[in-house]
């Protein structure tokens, strides 16, 4: 299930940006762990904070004002940038 929702970073508090969120799994080692996609939409803004991010380049993430959660950069499309909670 697809929720849009609004984030700031720790870096810029102030800062809302437009994101989507999709709740998630993958396999892990042994059992099944929680893997949510965090995709934030291209805006100005957004182009100036992720675009020198590397693979797995981690950044924290407060959705919907809530408390902040560590997500990872993993790749970038013409809609926006995507992390991943659990890579």
């Amino acid at each position: 299930m697809m929720l849009r929702v609004s984030v700031r970073t720790d870096q810029h508090p102030e800062l809302a940006l437009d994101a989507k969120i999709t709740a998630g799994t993958r396999m892990g080692r042994l059992t099944i762990v929680k893997n949510d996609k965090l995709k934030v939409f291209r805006c100005k803004e957004a182009d100036i904070l992720f675009a020198g991010l590397g693979q797995d380049h981690h950044v924290a993430f407060s959705i919907n004002r809530a408390e902040f959660e560590t997500y990872y950069y993993q790749a970038r499309d013409s809609e926006g940038f995507i992390f991943h909670s659990n890579p």
